[in-house]
């Protein structure tokens, strides 16, 4: 998985809640205002999208999110209709948590003859009611060539399980990589006989172990060693480890009812722990670091 990647934003991003409406057209929910706080412009139009999108979701508004795709998407073969349909059948409860505070949106531009084009995405987790799910958002909020690209592109809605069974390559997922349809993806019928938990806002296998650790015990290790293998060595196995093999997160005791998990990030060439982040459930941006070679 890819847990270990972090990026690091200038300023908090802002969540912009947008009332649900018959107004909205793609045009419309692109060209508002920003709120409080620092926000780039294209962090701006994504978290937008992104609220709308779900505002519409959890009001049932089919012509509301039909009216945000892109009209080239809404004019497309795809049958938007019956992919609404079956998003409201997965996901049946109001959205409780819409979690991108602290991730960033990756972009794609291209500049030709002064022609223009702008394209950003990004993954996040949602809970609605008793379940959590992952999103992944594509948008387009500028095409100076053909303006009926711009508006969403693509929303594809995955189980946490799913997703996770994805990353780790499960042949029950490939689904979803041999998709790559526009519109509205929704891939959440699996059966995992392993438990799944967001950890940093990536769901992951979780294995349960019989230990407590603590911040302080951890913290006191790294004051005399970096080791990877010292580590496990003294505190035990991971509860859980990322498919790329150089992140590996161990349970902590939760604080005021909310996860927290030790995220220590390996250069599997050294077996040295190069970081080592306190992270909750759902923010990918963590609670605190503990140690980092960067800091060192």
């Amino acid at each position: 998985m890819k847990r270990f990647v972090r990026f690091w934003m200038v300023g908090a991003l802002a969540a912009l809640c947008l009332a649900c409406c018959s107004c909205g057209l793609a045009e419309d929910l692109l060209g508002r205002g920003a709120g409080e706080g620092y926000v780039s412009e294209e962090e701006r139009l994504f978290n937008e999208a992104v609220d709308g999108f779900f505002a519409a979701v959890d009001a049932r508004d089919a012509a509301a999110i039909r009216a945000a795709f892109a009209p080239n998407v809404r004019d497309s073969h795809v049958d938007l209709d019956r992919q609404i349909e079956e998003l409201f059948e997965a996901y049946p409860d109001p959205t409780d948590v819409c979690k991108r505070d602290g991730g960033t949106v990756a972009g794609s531009y291209s500049t030709d003859h002064g022609v223009k084009t702008a394209e950003v995405s990004s993954g996040f987790p949602v809970v609605s009611g008793e379940r959590s799910y992952w999103c992944f958002f594509e948008l387009v909020y500028r095409n100076d060539a053909d303006e009926g690209d711009v508006g969403i592109k693509n929303v594809t809605l995955y189980s946490a399980e799913y997703r996770c069974a994805a990353m780790l390559d499960d042949e029950r997922a490939r689904a979803a990589e041999a998709s790559g349809e526009q519109g509205i993806q929704v891939f959440t019928d699996i059966s995992l006989d392993y438990e799944v938990r967001f950890i940093g806002g990536y769901p992951e296998k979780f294995v349960s172990i019989d230990r407590v650790l603590t911040e302080d015990e951890a913290a006191g290790f790294f004051e005399t060693s970096r080791s990877y293998s010292a580590f496990v060595e003294r505190f035990g196995e991971p509860n859980s480890e990322s498919g790329s093999g150089v992140s590996f997160a161990f349970e902590l005791p939760a604080e005021q009812g909310e996860p927290r998990y030790l995220d220590l990030v390996v250069d599997d060439r050294t077996d040295e722990i190069v970081s080592a982040y306190v992270q909750n459930d759902l923010d990918v941006v963590a609670v605190s670091t503990l140690w980092s070679a960067m800091d060192s």
